[in-house]
């Protein structure tokens, strides 16, 4: 699992105790704990190798880089994610030549993956479903 924020919206209202969690406190021992301890503790070392190498633009121009891909490309955005805001991820669209981009609004933000709420796993589903097709 890469290091990862649940969005701000997890520390507002109901949203902890719809996913089961009656705290912050709990939602971090039962999602995060509960996900990482049991894996290898080196893998927190390997996501840290993996972010620093893939930069595509070596520390270069990133539009340029981008401008360089020349393979069909869907970018998925999550409303709410704090470690790759839609906004960037629609900058980025926008540099690769025939790229779509998508944008799911949803509360979950980088964690829309997990698939913690039914509506979460549909729009990740219609999202891999509308590349594919594409």
């Amino acid at each position: 699992m890469a290091l990862t924020l649940p969005p701000l919206a997890y520390y507002h209202g109901d949203v902890l105790a719809q996913l089961g969690f009656a705290s912050v406190d709990d939602f971090v021992r039962g999602f995060f704990e509960g996900f990482m301890v049991g894996q290898d503790p080196n893998n927190l070392l390997i996501q840290a190798r993996k972010a620093r190498g893939a930069d595509p633009a070596q520390g270069g121009d990133m539009a340029q880089a981008l401008g360089r891909i020349t393979a069909k490309a869907t970018l998925v955005a999550f409303t709410g994610d704090v470690m790759f805001p839609p906004q960037d991820n629609e900058v980025d669209a926008r540099s690769i030549p025939g790229a779509r981009y998508r944008e799911v609004t949803t509360l979950s933000g980088h964690l829309t993956t997990f698939g913690l709420f039914p509506a979460d796993k549909q729009a990740v589903d219609e999202a891999i479903r509308d590349a594919l097709a594409a």
